[in-house]
């Protein structure tokens, strides 16, 4: 196996300073007003959550169908750093929820049958004959590759001491999305991806040794991040919503969005992992699909959906230390705006 993987990296797109706006904002003028009493009594949840985990800035927004209802940003009051998360358009910077946007790039190259997320890995890289796994097992469950590689080749992955199973998954599902397309990473979520997601104020970023010349690391160093608001980070939960649509254009089919949010896998163990998606929790009356950052160098963020009354809750903070408080807040949210939208005819 070659010691890296080479990546057309190029320099990100700079994007103008985004435009503030006021602290609060409601959307979607044809919408109903969000449930007044839901919202006071998340904004006493947030405000106890910044103080209790000392968060210094917060971002919440709140979707219902293919509508942003509310969204607010928090500041913990007794910090003295600059702050920037005073008004919606705040921007955060977070790791592996840009793994979500590679898996739905990757299923678009897939769609116009640019690749196939079955094949042997090996197909895409003849140079990496030992590589018997496919895109959708670095999709669905990338902690398991090292098994993968190990069932099959009986040594260990060649990867770096210490690095990350899952940053090493997520540079060979990189790498295979710029040979199905032609183009950088970076260009193809920079230049397609975002604006059809109508993700207009965030940037995809990547960092990799291979960057750098004379470099014989390998790829396992590569790491992506996205810098974004909490407005566009709801367009991909109102996307999955409008089952592969946006505001502006389809970016995914409905069928294809509909294996995303399934699991992959027959067994139990791995059952909660879809293609770019973790499955929490599945029952007759309720499906909450979303992704939860747990990188320990990232800021903590939480995106979650449920499938049956497609309500769905983002959170976004410049904290690195709360990710599973941060979950357990998100889904009483979203607990909470299931049961309003079952028995208030219909709407938050």
């Amino acid at each position: 196996m070659p010691e890296k993987i080479a990546f057309q990296h190029i320099s990100s797109r700079q994007t103008t300073n985004p435009k503030w706006f006021s602290p609060e904002k409601q959307l979607a003028a044809s919408c109903n007003p969000p449930n007044l009493s839901l919202i006071n009594h998340l904004t006493m949840q947030m405000e106890r959550f910044i103080s209790a985990y000392q968060v210094p800035d917060l971002s919440i927004a709140l979707v219902d169908n293919a509508s942003t209802i509310w969204t607010k940003s928090f500041q913990h009051g007794g910090n003295r750093r600059k702050a920037y998360a005073d008004n919606e358009q705040a921007r955060y910077s977070v790791n592996t929820l840009s793994h979500v946007l590679t898996a739905i790039a990757i299923m678009q190259q897939m769609e116009q049958g640019n690749l196939s997320i079955d094949k042997p890995y090996s197909a895409l890289f003849p140079y990496m004959p030992g590589a018997t796994f496919t895109l959708r097992d670095l999709l669905s469950y990338p902690s398991k590759l090292d098994q993968l590689y190990l069932k099959n080749q009986n040594t260990p992955l060649p990867r770096s001491k210490g690095s990350s199973v899952e940053s090493y998954s997520h540079a060979l599902t990189c790498a295979a999305l710029e040979q199905a397309s032609r183009q950088s990473i970076v260009d193809y979520m920079n230049r397609q991806l975002l604006p059809q997601l109508n993700m207009r104020q965030s940037s995809f970023h990547v960092r990799a040794f291979s960057d750098k010349p004379n470099n014989k690391s390998d790829n396992s160093a590569f790491s992506s991040r996205l810098q974004t608001t909490i407005d566009d980070l709801s367009q991909i939960i109102k996307m999955v919503n409008r089952r592969g649509a946006s505001s502006a254009e389809r970016v995914l089919h409905p069928d294809t969005i509909n294996t995303m949010i399934n699991p992959q896998t027959p067994t139990q163990e791995l059952s909660h992992y879809g293609l770019g998606w973790h499955i929490f929790e599945e029952t007759q009356n309720s499906k909450l699909v979303g992704h939860l950052e747990l990188s320990a160098f990232s800021s903590s963020s939480v995106m979650l959906l449920d499938m049956h009354t497609q309500v769905g809750i983002a959170l976004l903070t410049n904290n690195q230390q709360c990710q599973l408080p941060l979950y357990t807040i998100a889904k009483k949210a979203l607990t909470h705006m299931i049961n309003i939208k079952r028995h208030d005819s219909g709407s938050i």
